[in-house]
């Protein structure tokens, strides 16, 4: 039973680490950048349907930028930490550089470079991701050293 457990722990662990860790860690050239100066920002309520056909309110931050042209990226209330640096009304005119995901999703954008500052994104969980891996590696460590007994 107990070797059960391990098991299943370490396939977990593996599972996670391929989900989480290594797409932040690959950042493939595949991206849409799209860049613009942060005209405004504002908190925005919007309605998600549940289960059983229930509505939840929920809010999320639109960033707008324009140059040429016009254009608004949303950050759920998800990622409601990095909402500040947007907020600031000093950031207004800083220029802004957006990473898309391949579906070119305006909706939690991969990653948000302001004034060639990440502010949001793969370089902000860099150290969740280093703590990950030492808890994988251990994790693997102690599986391994369970099955050689």
């Amino acid at each position: 039973m107990r070797d059960f457990r391990f098991w299943v722990a370490s396939v977990a662990g593996i599972g996670l680490f391929f989900y989480y860790f290594i797409p932040n860690l690959i950042f493939s050239d595949n991206h849409i950048v799209e860049s613009g100066t942060l005209s405004e920002s504002y908190v925005e309520n919007y309605k998600v349907r549940r289960k059983y056909g229930r509505y939840v309110d929920r809010q999320r931050l639109v960033i707008v930028t324009s140059d040429r042209l016009e254009r608004k990226y949303m950050l759920t209330n998800k990622f409601k930490k990095y909402w500040s640096d947007f907020q600031n009304p000093s950031s207004v005119g800083k220029y802004l550089d957006i990473r898309l995901n391949s579906q070119g999703s305006r909706e939690n954008p991969m990653e948000i470079i302001m004034d060639e500052k990440t502010v949001y994104g793969k370089s902000a969980w860099v150290k969740g991701n280093w703590i990950f891996i030492v808890l994988f590696l251990g994790v693997v460590g102690i599986v391994i050293l369970k099955f050689k007994k």
